[in-house]
């Protein structure tokens, strides 16, 4: 039977000519026990075209039956007279109308049904999950035509075959199902790819009288999901790590700067900008690359906040500079930068910096800064955070630093690894 009933005059023809063949019917038996009940014949007629039709069809045919069986029992030897072919007739149009209903409200709930699963086929394949049947045990699965696609497993009887599906550590998960709902996630093989992906299993019981007959439920492909949850744990972890050891070295920046303050205002100011040059630092720090920067980009942004056109830069520009090593070349080029304004080169005008930068064969990132054209260099006795910053900040990441207070000009030589 179709989901929807056919055109109406499709079931209006198949009423005529259901009704031709019970007229056919009629006239070649003959009545039986000499009772002759001339619409029994048209009764198959109504049934069927209510049916494959409609309300009209089977009406159509009822009313065609009608005419046809009064016609053919006029035709016999000896037709019956008006009152012996009223009282059957009206039970036959009765049993007619009867039929009717009775078909029009099954056909009814039948179509119903029809468009009911034809909803739920289209639902399930518009979304990622596919269908599952177990037996009543959870130890044999019937297979669906997705289920066999994904996993590439034909129709296995072998019981618990298809727990071979699953991942080893996830199969002892579904060893007993229970009699409840089950909501479990585990990788299942996935034939095309070749490997386990992660998979969400909800399953239900179908009982009768208490007792699980069979589980029917849907498989959902979550991989891409669990992918997406895995890194963003990971980022959280790794985002509170480096907050952690931020918080440690703004502690350490602000701590060893007061050991050289002389004031407070000396010392906010000192912290402000010794901040603001971790924070250029970070700010070209790539996260989607695993927080790097090339060496070039740190030092031109730490740069630019002295007089960039006294300062040359010259080297390769494609060295990358992984997160520590960033912000720690940023605060040295900071202080070397400050240092400079302050007392060197670049607190005259005629002043310059040359700021060359390379690697060495067994991969440390180098940078020289060599002063020209400043004042006299003076040795200061006092030996603060910066100072101490530049001696030994390199060791920490496996390099070494070479500073020189030469009459003409600073130099000093940094390494360290990327």
């Amino acid at each position: 039977m179709p989901a929807h009933p056919p055109p109406r005059w499709l079931g209006v023809t198949l009423a005529v000519v259901l009704t031709g063949l019970g007229a056919v019917a009629r006239l070649l038996i003959p009545p039986v026990h000499g009772v002759d009940m001339p619409f029994i014949a048209f009764l198959p007629a109504v049934l069927i075209a209510t049916v494959w039709g409609d309300w009209l069809a089977g009406l159509v045919a009822i009313v065609l039956g009608a005419a046809v069986a009064a016609a053919i029992s006029q035709t016999r030897p000896t037709p019956l007279p008006l009152t012996a072919f009223v009282a059957p007739s009206v039970i036959a149009l009765l049993s007619g109308l009867l039929i009717l209903m009775v078909a029009e409200m099954m056909t009814r709930t039948i179509r119903q049904l029809a468009a009911s699963e034809d909803r739920l086929r289209l639902l399930v394949a518009a979304t990622a999950a596919f269908v599952v049947r177990l037996d009543g045990r959870g130890e044999r699965l019937f297979p669906s035509p997705e289920w066999r696609a994904f996993t590439g497993q034909k129709h296995e009887r072998r019981p618990g075959a298809w727990r071979d599906m699953l991942h080893p550590d996830d199969a002892p998960a579904f060893a007993r199902l229970g009699d409840g709902p089950v909501k479990l996630e585990a990788r299942l093989r996935h034939a095309p790819s070749g490997e386990h992906r992660w998979t969400s299993f909800s399953l239900a019981p179908v009982t009768r009288r208490g007792v699980v007959r069979e589980y029917l439920g849907a498989v959902e492909d979550i991989h891409e999901r669990k992918l997406v949850e895995e890194r963003g744990r990971i980022l959280a972890d790794e985002l509170a790590h480096r907050a952690r050891n931020g918080i440690g070295m703004v502690q350490a920046v602000v701590a060893q700067s007061a050991r050289g303050a002389a004031s407070v205002e000396d010392l906010r100011d000192t912290v402000i900008a010794r901040l603001g040059a971790m924070a250029k630092a970070q700010d070209i720090l790539d996260l989607e690359k695993g927080e790097t920067a090339t060496l070039h980009a740190v030092v031109d942004q730490v740069l630019s906040s002295f007089d960039r056109a006294r300062i040359d830069v010259s080297g390769p520009s494609d060295t990358v500079l992984n997160r520590p090593a960033a912000i720690l070349l940023g605060l040295m080029i900071y202080e070397l930068g400050t240092n400079a304004v302050k007392y060197g080169a670049l607190s005259t005008p005629e002043g310059r910096v040359a700021v060359t930068l390379g690697k060495t064969a067994d991969g440390l990132v180098t940078l020289a800064w060599r002063e020209s054209g400043g004042p006299p260099v003076k040795v200061s006795e006092r030996q603060g955070f910066g100072h101490r910053l530049l001696q030994t900040g390199p060791a920490n990441l496996g390099g070494a630093s070479d500073i020189r207070m030469e009459p003409d000009g600073v130099k000093a030589t940094i390494s360290l690894r990327p």
